[in-house]
């Protein structure tokens, strides 16, 4: 530490010193992905074959009334 004291000023040891200080404790390891979890591909594949495979369920699709089933 004393040859490095003699090859730079005060205030610049203490800069590195703060930068290192700040790069240690930022909390970079403990941050997670912000919003919903992705969803799976096997998952998105299932909700698009629903309307190939059923193509009578539109928009428009009627279901049968509750009080008629």
């Amino acid at each position: 530490m004393a040859e490095v004291a003699v090859a730079a000023r005060p205030d610049t040891i203490l800069g590195w010193f703060r930068k290192l200080v700040a790069r240690k404790f930022d909390g970079s390891k403990f941050r997670q992905a912000v919003g919903r979890p992705r969803t799976d591909k096997a998952v998105k594949d299932l909700i698009l074959r629903i309307p190939q495979e059923n193509p009578s369920w539109g928009y428009d699709h009627e279901a049968e009334p509750a009080d008629q089933a």
